[in-house]
């Protein structure tokens, strides 16, 4: 049932508390208005409220502070906004889901918080699944010599060095230990040994072509950005409802009212949004959508194009 929906709920407790709280604030200043508001409002509700805003206190309520749920949300928004730049580097639109982010860190305190707030981070980041990881698993390490620092120092012995740093055998992961945990590595030649500190050697990771990365303070993000069939489905059908929710904005209608809906597309988009055809339609606000030529004029059509399909929209109230 609509009226018992979580979110809505949630948001009704939201609005209902805020505007307590600001009738509060507001009361020295506009006295008559927060007045009428906190007897329409607050005493509708409230069976033991004082009898007027202005005898409201101002203490506030100890057992609502949650230090531990503040610290972990300001992780999680550290994670999101990393998770949105990624997105934007990689032009992935916000409303398309992703399969996974990987969060890539060795704080235990963001591990917690994702745990903690894992159904929040997934919501707002839009993605299927997080996974938290102390390194990137599937990503190589690229070990280089810093040609800047080395050619005055190395000389003669420059050219081996950057050779050694080619062969398919060197171990890049085990050169970023060494210099990890020593600050140093060692390169063992025939006829000498070459130490390069940490400062002389370059380290790169390369990821798989799907992941785009944004670090944030304690850590980096990693996105998904491959379009598999689910993804794609599931962006087409965000994609109808954004255009549908246009039309109804352009047609000022309330946001109560049932519409009619056809849509004229290509086989290839209907295939793709149909497996979503129940909540496309509780989103707009239409019983049932159509998937047919237009025909009728009365009525609101528009011609729109999503990614590479054309395709035209009827409602009608």
């Amino acid at each position: 049932v609509e009226s018992d929906d979580p979110d809505k709920l949630g948001a009704y407790y939201t609005l209902y508390y805020t505007i307590k709280d600001l009738i509060r604030v507001l009361a020295p200043i506009a006295p008559h208005v927060t007045e009428e508001i906190y007897q329409n409002i607050v005493r509708g509700v409230e069976d033991d409220a004082p009898e007027s805003v202005h005898m409201l206190d101002w203490e506030y309520d100890e057992s609502e502070i949650n230090v531990e749920l503040e610290e972990n949300m300001t992780h999680i928004r550290d994670i999101l906004e990393a998770s949105a730049h990624a997105r934007d580097v990689a032009r992935f639109k916000l409303r398309w889901p992703v399969q996974n982010i990987t969060v890539v860190t060795e704080n235990g305190e963001v591990a917690q918080a994702i745990n903690s707030l894992e159904s929040v981070l997934l919501e707002q980041a839009n993605s299927k699944k997080v996974t938290i990881e102390s390194e990137l698993e599937n990503a190589i390490v690229i070990a280089k010599p810093n040609m800047a620092i080395l050619g005055p120092k190395l000389r003669g012995d420059l050219g081996r060095v950057k050779k050694y740093f080619e062969l398919d055998d060197t171990d890049a992961s085990l050169i970023m230990e060494e210099v990890t945990q020593h600050g140093e590595y060692t390169i063992h030649f025939d006829d000498k040994d070459i130490t390069l500190v940490e400062e002389e050697i370059l380290f790169e990771k390369d990821v798989p072509e799907n992941l785009v990365s944004c670090d944030f303070e304690n850590g980096s993000v990693y996105v998904d950005t491959e379009i598999t069939p689910e993804i794609y489905s599931e962006a087409m059908a965000r994609e109808l409802i954004r255009r549908i929710q246009d039309m109804r904005k352009d047609m000022d209608l309330n946001v109560e009212a049932n519409i009619q809906t056809i849509v004229e597309c290509s086989d290839n988009f209907k295939e793709a949004v149909l497996p979503h055809q129940d909540y496309i339609s509780n989103e707009v606000r239409t019983e049932k959508i159509e998937f047919n030529n237009i025909t009728s004029a009365d009525g609101y059509t528009k011609e729109w194009k999503i990614e590479d399909e054309q395709l035209k929209i009827f409602i009608k109230e």
